[in-house]
């Protein structure tokens, strides 16, 4: 679940793709199975492995790595814990997200990226007290919405999702 939550918070990463059973890439050395296939915003593919420390992770790693036609991104327990704000932050935010199952986020996302794009950065809260004619859940699954479709960016890697929480126009350095 962590690599999950670590591609949603991933800027670079369009869409990763997640299956059970794991996803099986077929090499000359036999198959190996990946955590996670992504698509890159540059639309790139990459395949994404987790090193466990195991004998089994270390071959499939050498394998994929020498045989595979995609990039290779391996991550390990230290990359899940130095990533562990943005890890548990879109752990929540996903859950809010999944709250408002059922409505309809699509036009208000926009909203929120017009927001957004209009001043250049807003708060969670600015955009639920401009937003006033939605519910506040709902805008922050809009918000979420507008998240994951990488129209806008947000501090989320550095630090705790709240009504704090900054959002940017795309491409905004999140440390300034």
């Amino acid at each position: 679940m962590k690599l999950f939550f670590y591609c949603e918070g991933d800027a670079s990463v369009r869409e990763a793709e997640f299956r059970e059973p794991l996803i099986q890439v077929h090499l000359g050395s036999g198959s190996i199975c990946l955590d996670a296939l992504t698509t890159l915003t540059d639309g790139s593919i990459q395949a994404r492995l987790i090193d466990d420390g195991s004998d089994r992770a270390r071959r499939g790693i050498e394998a994929l790595t020498a045989e595979c036609g995609y990039s290779v991104s391996v991550f390990s327990t230290r990359d899940f814990g130095q990533a562990k704000m943005r890890i548990r932050n879109w752990q929540a935010a996903i859950s809010a997200f999944h709250r408002c199952r059922g409505s309809d986020l699509s036009s208000l996302a926009k909203e929120v990226e017009s927001m957004v794009r209009r001043r250049g950065k807003a708060t969670l809260g600015e955009a639920i007290r401009g937003l006033k004619q939605a519910h506040p859940a709902v805008v922050v699954g809009a918000a979420v919405l507008a998240l994951r479709a990488r129209s806008i960016s947000s501090d989320m890697d550095v630090h705790p999702w709240s009504v704090h929480t900054r959002l940017f126009r795309c491409g905004h350095d999140p440390g300034h």
